[in-house]
C-alpha cells in the first residue's frame, strides 16, 4: 500500500496550530474557541456524507463526467443557497446564531440517517433517467442537508465577530476549523473509515458526530445568553468601525476568482493523480485531504495576518498570493511526473500541493477582512462572498470538464493515445 505519511504531515501541521489555539490564553476563552471547535467537528461529517452520497448517487447514474458534475454541482447550488439563508438568519435573529447551529446540525443528522434508504428508493423509480431527470433529482435529493450545511458558516461568523471586534480573525478561525475538519476526515475515509465500516456504518457515525454537535451548540449558546460578558455589544458600537477599504462588489469578484481558480486546479491535479496512480479512489481522498488542509492552514495564517495589517498592504497580500499561486502550480505537473519516472512514490509530492493550497486558502479571508465591517450585518456579508466563491468553485468545474471532454475528443480524433 503506497504509504500516506506525506499526505498526514501537512494534517500534523494543522493539527498542531488547533492545539496551539486552544492553549493559547487568548483565544482559550469560551466565547471565543468554543465555534471553531463546533466548526471542526461539524466538517468530518460533513466530508463523509459527501464522499458516502456520491458514491451512492454514482451508483444510481453511473460514473461518468457528467454525473460527477452534476452532483458537484447540486452540493454547491445547495451550499450556496444555505450560506444565503444562513446570513438571513444571523440578521434576523442575531442573538440565536448557535442554536439555530444546532437546528441544522439535528436536521442534517436527521436526513442522514435516512438518506441511504431514501437514495435507494428513488434509485428503483428512476434508473437510466435522462440528463435533465439527473440534475433535478440530484438537487432534490441534496437541497436540504446541503442548505442546511452552507448556513452555517455565515451563522457562526456573525456570532463570533460580535463577540471578537474582528472580521479577519474570526472567519479564519472558523474557516479554519471547518476545513480542517473535512480534511482530516476525508484522511480517515481514505485511510479505514469507508473500508472497515462500509457507507451505511460511516453515515451512522456521521450522523452522531452532527448529533453531538447540536448538543454541544445548544449548552454553548445557553452559556453565551447568560453569561454577562458574552452579551452582544450595542448597534451602535458594532458599528463604530469605519467604512470597510474594499467594496462588496469588486471583493464578491474576487472571490469568485479565486473559486474558480481553486475547483480548477483541483480538477487538473486530481487528473494528474490518477494518472500516477493505480487505484482511483484513494487518490482523489488523499488529494482532497491535502487540498482542503492547505485552505485551512491558509485561513487561519491570513487571519492572524490581518490583525496587524493595513488594508492597503492586505490588499497587496492577496496579489501576491494569487501570483505566487498560479506561478509555484505550475511546476506541479512536471514534479508528479518526475517523481513517477524516478520510481519514487508520487505522493512526496503532497506538501508542495499543501502550500499551493495554502496560498489560495488565505485569499478568502483576507478578502472578507477587506469587505466586511464589524457591524450588525457580518453575517450577511460573509455569506455573499462565501455563495460567490462557491459559484466561482462551480464554474470553475463546468468549465473545465468541458474543456477537457473537448480536448479527449480531439486527441482521439487526430488517433493521439490519451488515457480515459
Amino acid at each position: 500500500m503506497t504509504s500516506t505519511l506525506p499526505v498526514a504531515v501537512p494534517l500534523c501541521f494543522n493539527a498542531y496550530v488547533l492545539l496551539a489555539a486552544v492553549f493559547d490564553k487568548r483565544y482559550s476563552r469560551q466565547r471565543f474557541l468554543a465555534p471553531p471547535l463546533l466548526f471542526f467537528c461539524s466538517g468530518m461529517p460533513a466530508l463523509i456524507y459527501q464522499i458516502v452520497w456520491q458514491r451512492t448517487l454514482f451508483a444510481i447514474y453511473g460514473v461518468n463526467s457528467e454525473s460527477v458534475t452534476v452532483v458537484v454541482t447540486a452540493f454547491m447550488i445547495g451550499l450556496g443557497l444555505g450560506s444565503l439563508i444562513g446570513g438571513w438568519l444571523s440578521t434576523k435573529f442575531p442573538d440565536r446564531a448557535l442554536w439555530i447551529f444546532a437546528a441544522a446540525e439535528f436536521g442534517v443528522a436527521l436526513f442522514g440517517l435516512a438518506s441511504l434508504r431514501l437514495f435507494h428508493w428513488v434509485a428503483a423509480r428512476s434508473a437510466g433517467a435522462p440528463l435533465p431527470a439527473v440534475v433535478i433529482l440530484s438537487l432534490a435529493l441534496l437541497i436540504f442537508p446541503t442548505v442546511c450545511m452552507g448556513a452555517t458558516l455565515p451563522l457562526l461568523a456573525d456570532h463570533l465577530v460580535r463577540r471578537s471586534r474582528t472580521v479577519g480573525f474570526s472567519v479564519g478561525v472558523l474557516y479554519f476549523g471547518n476545513t480542517f475538519g473535512s480534511a482530516f476526515a476525508c484522511f480517515l475515509c481514505a485511510r479505514f473509515l469507508l473500508r472497515d465500516f462500509g457507507q451505511s456504518g460511516s453515515i451512522r457515525i456521521a450522523a452522531g458526530m452532527n448529533l453531538l454537535v447540536a448538543v454541544c451548540a445548544l449548552l454553548v449558546g445557553r452559556l453565551a445568553v447568560n453569561s454577562t460578558s458574552d452579551v452582544p455589544a450595542s448597534e451602535s458600537a458594532l458599528n463604530n468601525n469605519p467604512t470597510p477599504f474594499l467594496a462588496l462588489g469588486p471583493a464578491i469578484l474576487l472571490a469568485a476568482s479565486v473559486g474558480f481558480i481553486s475547483l480548477a486546479l483541483e480538477i487538473i491535479w486530481f487528473r494528474v493523480f490518477v494518472l500516477a496512480s493505480s487505484d482511483r479512489a484513494p487518490a482523489f481522498a488523499l488529494l482532497l485531504s491535502t487540498f482542503l488542509a492547505g485552505i485551512a492552514a491558509g485561513a487561519f495564517i491570513s487571519g492572524k495576518l490581518s490583525e496587524t495589517t493595513s488594508p492597503p498592504k492586505i490588499l497587496l497580500t492577496i496579489a501576491n498570493l494569487l501570483f505566487l499561486a498560479g506561478a509555484t502550480s505550475s511546476y506541479l505537473t512536471p514534479l508528479v511526473a518526475w517523481l513517477s519516472f524516478k520510481g519514487l512514490i508520487f505522493l512526496i509530492s503532497a506538501p508542495a500541493f499543501f502550500l499551493v493550497a495554502t496560498l489560495l486558502g488565505a485569499v478568502f479571508t483576507l478578502v472578507c477582512a477587506l469587505a466586511i465591517p464589524t457591524g450588525s450585518a457580518a453575517g450577511r456579508g460573509v455569506s455573499l462572498i462565501y455563495i460567490a466563491n462557491i459559484a466561482g468553485c462551480a464554474s470553475g468545474s463546468l468549465r473545465l470538464d468541458s474543456c477537457c471532454r473537448r480536448m479527449i475528443s480531439g486527441m482521439k480524433m487526430l488517433a493521439i493515445p490519451c488515457s480515459p
